[in-house]
């Protein structure tokens, strides 16, 4: 009896042991394969698209303060904005290199602190110190905010300040250039390999960080961009002059943009996504009676067609059309349970950022 007891408890022990095993190779190859798709078809086109946007920017600012007229001031505008439409796809990327280098509050902080800004030119001083004095609304103010473009380019012709003025500006333009590129070297020079091998669900795996990042994102996307301008979080009190681009007018431009690149974020573009990964482990949304990865694309073609509503600049739709700016708020707001609760509740992802945005 005491040898069958003794058999039966060893038999237990090897059983458990082949589980545990199975149990830790699967975990050491869950999304593994949807990782590498996210990396090549969302995270890595994005860099690359940045890093020409960036170094075309610099180089169309260096020619405008080398040569000052309509032309090249044209130019120039045109080229922050194209970099700034790039940048939205990057703006998901909370982890890595992007956090060590704090990218996002280097590179977007809105708005900028203008009186600061100028004080600095007047000082001489070539760069800012804070995240409000450097970066994309930095540089709208030191293209728009002059008032009109004759205005504009009296600030780099006649003003008292005009070399202080065009130094700071190409410092400006530099030093964000080469954070993108410091960011996309780590990135390129080790952080990728370390992201595509870190499969599981647990905090710190590479799906965790995609998703908390991608949630996150989708959260500024709606709150900075849009409730905080409207008046939202300061009991009814419009603020439009915290728009993202409040200088240089095309703030709504952006917010769309952001939107389709988290959509893109999403579905993985032309490659496989999140809707993909959901489909396979059948996840429903019982409340609209589809599938899980559908009720999320359906709320950001809602959310899409009520930005589609409005005109750029926001700032007048928030003064004429509130009633319209908070229903597309109302519709990306919708999204918000889906993609904080119940995608990562699918994928078997925490959430491990907090806010107190009282969703």
């Amino acid at each position: 009896m005491k040898q069958f007891l003794w058999i039966s408890a060893l038999c237990v022990l090897v059983f458990s042991g082949c589980d545990s095993e199975e149990e830790e190779m699967q975990e050491n190859t869950l999304y593994s394969e949807q990782i590498a798709a996210l990396e090549s078809g969302v995270i890595t086109p994005g860099l690359v698209e940045m890093s020409t946007k960036i170094t075309t920017m610099v180089q169309s600012i260096s020619d405008f303060t080398n040569d000052v007229q309509p032309a090249t001031l044209a130019a120039a505008r045109q080229s922050l904005f194209d970099a700034r439409i790039a940048y939205q796809s990057l703006s998901m990327m909370r982890f890595g290199p992007a956090e060590t280098l704090d990218l996002q509050a280097r590179a977007n902080t809105f708005p900028a602190d203008t009186t600061a800004i100028e004080n600095l030119i007047q000082s001489g001083a070539t760069i800012g110190i804070q995240n409000d004095e450097v970066g994309f609304a930095a540089i709208g103010w030191l293209l728009y905010g002059y008032g009109n473009e004759a205005d504009v380019l009296n600030a780099y012709t006649t003003d008292t300040y005009i070399a202080e003025r065009k130094s700071f500006l190409n410092a400006t333009a530099e030093n964000l250039a080469n954070l993108f590129n410091e960011h996309k070297a780590a990135w390129d020079n080790g952080y990728r390999s370390s992201f595509r091998n870190a499969a599981g669900a647990s905090a710190g795996s590479a799906m965790s960080l995609y998703v908390n990042g991608l949630v996150k994102d989708y959260e500024t996307l709606k709150r900075e961009k849009l409730a905080l301008p409207l008046g939202l979080l300061t009991l009814g009190i419009p603020l439009p002059e915290k728009t993202e681009a409040y200088h240089a007018g095309y703030s709504l431009s952006l917010a769309k943009a952001h939107l389709e690149a988290t959509r893109k974020a999403f579905t993985g573009g032309d490659g496989s996504g999140l809707d993909d990964l959901l489909d396979e482990l059948d996840a429903y949304h019982s409340p609209s009676n589809q599938t899980l990865s559908n009720a999320i694309l359906n709320l950001f073609d809602a959310g899409e067609a009520a930005l589609n509503l409005l005109s750029d600049p926001l700032t007048a739709e928030i003064e004429n059309n509130p009633d319209l700016v908070e229903a597309a708020y109302d519709e990306l707001q919708a999204a918000v349970v889906l993609l904080k609760a119940d995608m990562p509740s699918a994928l078997g992802i925490s959430i491990t950022f907090t806010d107190n945005d009282g969703d």
